[in-house]
C-alpha cells in the first residue's frame, strides 16, 4: 500500500502496481468462491477490474487511475472502527474521480450503518444499486438499512432482489424471514428461516427467528425446541433465553421459564423485555404481593 501511494501520481510507475492491485482483487475474488463466500465476492471482484481498466487508461486520465489507490485504502481503514471517518475521506475521494463506483457507494453506506445512521446510508446503498442492479451485497445492506428505520415492506422487497443474484446465501434468506414475520407473513417467513438454516445450520439468528415464527403459528414444542438448539450453540444470546423462557410461560411451565428470564438478565441487565416477563412470573406463582 506504501509503494502504491509512493507512485501514485506517476503514470508509467503506476502501471505495476496497478496490475498487482488487480492480481490480488482476482485471488481475492477466487478464494471467496472457493469458500462460498458471496459477502466481498462482488467488492473484490470490482476493484479487480478497476485496477486493470485503469491500467490502461491514457495519460490524460492519471488523476481518475487515482481511485483504485483510494479505494484500496478505503477498505484497508474500513475493517478498522477507529479508522472509520478517515475510510468514509477516501471513498469519497473515489466517488469524487467515479461518482457511479458502487463498492465506494456501498462501502460508505456500511460505515455510516454502523454508525447508527441507517437515514443516511440508504442513498449510498440506493446509488450503488442503481449503477449495478444485480448488486446481491448493496441490496441486502440496503434492506438492513430500510429494516432499521422500520420499512419492512421495502426491505423485504430488496433482499428478494438480493436472492435473484445470489439465492443461497443465508443471511439474505434470514434477514428475509424476520422482514416477513414483522409483516406477519409466518407461513413465508417460515420457508426463508428453513432455507437459511439448510445453509447454515448453526445460526443464531436464524434458530431465534425460526422459534418466533413457530410461536406466531401456534407451534410452541417446535419453538422450544429451536430456542434449545439456539443456546446449544450460543448459551449467551438473551433473545434466545428470554423467548424460550416466555414460551415455557405460554404453556404453563412457569417455574422453569424464570430460569430463562434470570439467565437473559444476568447477561444483560438493562433487557427490559425479560425483566417484565420475569415479574410476571413471579406474579403467576404467587411469589410477590
Amino acid at each position: 500500500m506504501a509503494l502504491f501511494y509512493v507512485f501514485a501520481r506517476y503514470r508509467f510507475p503506476l502501471v505495476p502496481v496497478l496490475m498487482l492491485l488487480a492480481a490480488g482483487g482476482v485471488l481475492e475474488a477466487l478464494d471467496r468462491a472457493r469458500h462460498r463466500q458471496s459477502k466481498g465476492l462482488a467488492v473484490a471482484a470490482a476493484v479487480a477490474v478497476l485496477a486493470v481498466a485503469l491500467a490502461h487508461l491514457p495519460l490524460h486520465d492519471a488523476k481518475r487511475s487515482r481511485a483504485p489507490h483510494f479505494l484500496g485504502i478505503a477498505l484497508a481503514l474500513a475493517k478498522e472502527p477507529a479508522h472509520a471517518e478517515e475510510a468514509k475521506g477516501f471513498y469519497r475521494r473515489v466517488l469524487d474521480l467515479e461518482p457511479e463506483f458502487p463498492p465506494a457507494q456501498l462501502g460508505l453506506g456500511v460505515i455510516l450503518t454502523q454508525q447508527g445512521r441507517p437515514e443516511e446510508a440508504i442513498p449510498y446503498f440506493q446509488a450503488a444499486v442503481a449503477s449495478w442492479p444485480d448488486y446481491a451485497e448493496a441490496r441486502y445492506d440496503l434492506g438492513l438499512a430500510l429494516a432499521a428505520t422500520g420499512r419492512w415492506q421495502e426491505a423485504a422487497r430488496e433482499y428478494t432482489e438480493a436472492l435473484r443474484s445470489s439465492r443461497d446465501d443465508a443471511d439474505t434468506h434470514i434477514a428475509l424471514g424476520k422482514a416477513l414475520t414483522v409483516m406477519n407473513r409466518p407461513d413465508l417467513a417460515l420457508e426463508h428461516y428453513q432455507r437459511g438454516l439448510t445453509l447454515r445450520p448453526k445460526d443464531v439468528k436464524g434458530l431465534v427467528g425460526l422459534g418466533v415464527v413457530y410461536t406466531q403459528m401456534g407451534r410452541a414444542d417446535e419453538a422450544i425446541r429451536a430456542y434449545r438448539l439456539a443456546l446449544e450453540t450460543d448459551p449467551q444470546d438473551v433473545a434466545a433465553n428470554n423467548n424460550l423462557g416466555w414460551t415455557l410461560a405460554s404453556t404453563g411451565r412457569i417455574a422453569e421459564a424464570m430460569t430463562y428470564f434470570e439467565r437473559a438478565l444476568a447477561i444483560d441487565p438493562n433487557y427490559e423485555n425479560a425483566r417484565n416477563n420475569l415479574a410476571q412470573a413471579r406474579r403467576m406463582l404467587g411469589l410477590v404481593p
